[in-house]
C-alpha cells in the first residue's frame, strides 16, 4: 500500500487526466482507459457479459462511444478514493487511491516539473488542514515546545516532536540510510527506528533526495547529512519543511523542528507542551479545473 497521495489534478489537451503525487510521480490517465477501468458493479457485470457472449467478427460502435469522452467532475470520497463523473453520464465508480496509482502511465518530468513545495493555492484544493501562509507577528500560532505532528507524505501520524528554537534546521532520526535512483532522480530510503513507537513495517520511509548539508552539532562536530522535503501538519495547518537525516539513537525525540520551519508561522512557549492539535490533510478536490 502506497503512502503517496494526489496533490494536483489537471486535464490535458490530449484528452487525458494528469495527476501529480506527493512522492514526485507525475502520471497520465487516458480518459478512455480510465472509463474502461471503472470498478463499479455495473461495469464489472457488463465486462463479464461481453466476455462470455457470442463473438462478432464486426466491431460495434456504441452510442456512448460515438461522442468524445470527457471528465466532468472528480471528487474525493473520504481519504481513500475518488468518485469520477464522465460525460457519458456514468458516475457510480469509486477509484481507490491504489487503483489510480496502478492505472497511471508515467510521464517524464523535467527539472521545472519537480514536486511543488506546497499544493497550489490558486485552485480550490480541499484539505482538512489549511495551508500555512507566512504570518505577521500578531497572528503567529502559539505552540508548546513539545507537540504532536503528522508527516503524511511519509505515512507518519501523531509523532511527538520537539520544537527546538535553538536549532536552525530540522532533523529526523534515521537509521539504515540507503541511496538509490528512481525515475531519473536521486532518492533515499531509511528507517525511523524503535523510538517512534511504530511497527517495523510502518517505520520504513522513502523520499526524494534534494541534496546534502553540513551540520554542526552542539559539541562542534560537523557531519554531512542528506536533506529531504516533506509536508508537515501541525496546529491544523500544513506546509513543506526541509529535514536533515541523521542516526541519533540517543536523542529523546525522533524529530526536531528548527527555526527555519517555524519562522513567520509559530511562536513557541518554552514553558508549555501540546498547545496545538495535529490533523491529517485530505485528498485534493479541484472540480473547477475538471469542469
Amino acid at each position: 500500500m502506497t503512502h503517496a497521495l494526489p496533490t494536483a489534478l489537471e486535464k490535458t489537451s490530449q484528452r487525458s487526466l494528469r495527476i501529480r503525487w506527493s512522492d514526485g510521480m507525475l502520471l497520465e490517465y487516458p480518459l478512455g482507459q480510465l472509463r474502461q477501468a471503472c470498478p463499479c458493479a455495473t461495469c464489472k457485470e457488463r465486462k463479464k457479459a461481453e466476455s462470455q457472449g457470442p463473438k462478432s467478427l464486426l466491431n460495434v460502435l456504441k452510442p456512448g462511444e460515438a461522442v468524445e469522452l470527457d471528465v466532468l467532475e472528480m471528487r474525493p470520497v473520504g481519504n481513500y478514493a475518488y468518485n469520477i463523473t464522465f460525460s457519458d453520464g456514468h458516475s457510480s465508480g469509486l477509484f481507490k487511491i491504489e487503483l489510480l496509482r496502478e492505472l497511471g502511465v508515467e510521464r517524464p518530468t523535467t527539472m521545472n516539473e519537480r514536486l511543488p513545495r506546497k499544493p497550489s493555492l490558486s485552485s480550490p484544493l480541499s484539505w482538512r488542514s489549511r495551508p500555512f501562509p507566512r504570518a505577521d507577528r500578531d497572528s503567529l500560532v502559539l505552540v508548546g515546545w513539545q507537540e504532536m505532528a503528522d508527516l503524511p507524505e511519509l505515512g507518519i501520524s501523531q509523532l511527538t516532536v520537539k520544537l527546538d528554537t535553538g536549532a536552525v534546521s530540522s532533523s529526523m532520526h534515521a537509521k539504515n540510510i540507503r541511496y538509490f535512483r528512481r525515475h531519473h532522480g536521486d532518492w533515499v530510503r531509511f528507517e525511523l527506528g524503535d523510538t517512534v513507537g511504530m511497527t517495523k513495517e510502518d517505520c520504513r520511509c522513502e523520499s526524494r533526495l534534494i541534496g546534502f548539508r553540513r551540520i554542526r552539532s552542539s559539541s562542534g562536530h560537523q557531519t554531512q547529512r542528506p536533506v529531504i522535503e516533506t509536508m508537515m501538519v501541525l496546529a491544523g495547518f500544513y506546509w513543506t519543511i526541509e529535514l536533515t537525516l541523521a542516526h541519533r539513537p540517543t536523542m529523546q525525540f525522533p524529530l526536531l523542528i528548527g527555526r527555519d520551519a517555524l519562522a513567520g508561522r509559530c511562536m513557541v512557549d518554552c514553558g508549555q507542551t501540546f498547545l496545538a492539535n495535529s490533523r491529517h490533510s485530505r485528498l485534493p478536490c479541484d472540480p473547477e479545473t475538471l469542469r
